[in-house]
């Protein structure tokens, strides 16, 4: 099997190219922007071309303007599914407390990628509501938990804290992993804890472990990226640790 076909076989590598693939999209369209207007770009949501509105749902996810938020509330229930994307990744971007119910309700979607991008969202506004189902989904199915503990990785709250240490100790490999990367991500030191998952048998996982150790950084994180360096065989996975030791200031 090829690299990519073993990457896309694990469950959360499924879900984090879906993210990706509209991260892309949200970039791509916003290089093309150029200045925000906020009341034309509010007119485009309801155009009849998807492009426009796409464009449009990313545009409003630049602009300050309030009502802008309304528009893209209304993007949620566009046809077009990249549109619908683009809307969910603007309120997360603008924090819009006013979108957490539908977002909720999008975050168990059957739409996989409808479901990561809504539980980013949420992750990204923060606050009780949103924060409690993101941490009742930590307890879930793997896949699920997993990219629940991703989200968390943007709550300072106490309750998401506890639920991404709770998330550590449960027994599956991807969510040790994705649960590690987001306590790094909020400054905890968890370097010691991600050298194990380097030795897992899903690329994946080791690729999220070895982002924790180079976000997580510390005096050992360097030799740890580089120990699993030395026998790492898998093409993609040792690009992540290369560019993880060159974000701690060192060679690979």
């Amino acid at each position: 099997m090829t690299i990519r076909g073993r990457l896309a076989s694990s469950y959360h590598a499924r879900a984090r190219n879906r993210a990706l693939l509209s991260a892309v999209l949200f970039l791509a369209c916003a290089a093309l922007l150029g200045p925000v207007n906020a009341g034309d770009w509010r007119a485009d949501i309801k155009h009849r071309d998807p492009n426009t509105r796409l464009k449009a749902a990313v545009a409003l996810g630049r602009s300050a303007d309030p009502a802008g938020l309304v528009a893209l509330e209304a993007g949620l229930a566009d046809s077009d599914k990249k549109v619908r994307y683009a809307a969910i990744r603007s309120l997360g971007l603008r924090r819009s407390g006013g979108a957490v119910r539908r977002l909720k309700a999008m975050a168990a979607s059957a739409d996989a990628g409808e479901r990561s991008l809504a539980r980013e969202a949420l992750g990204r506004i923060g606050g009780p509501e949103a924060v409690a189902d993101l941490a009742l989904a930590t307890t879930a199915r793997e896949a699920d938990a997993a990219e629940a503990c991703r989200a968390l990785q943007w709550s300072e709250d106490e309750i998401s804290l506890a639920s991404l240490q709770k998330a550590v100790q449960r027994p599956e490999p991807g969510v040790q992993a994705a649960a590690l990367f987001a306590l790094a991500r909020r400054g905890q030191q968890v370097g010691a804890q991600a050298v194990p998952l380097l030795s897992a048998a899903d690329p994946a996982v080791r690729i999220e472990a070895a982002q924790a150790i180079a976000v997580a950084g510390g005096a050992q994180a360097g030799g740890r990226l580089r120990t699993a360096l030395a026998g790492e065989k898998d093409v993609l996975v040792r690009q992540v640790l290369e560019g993880g030791l060159r974000k701690l200031g060192g060679a690979p």
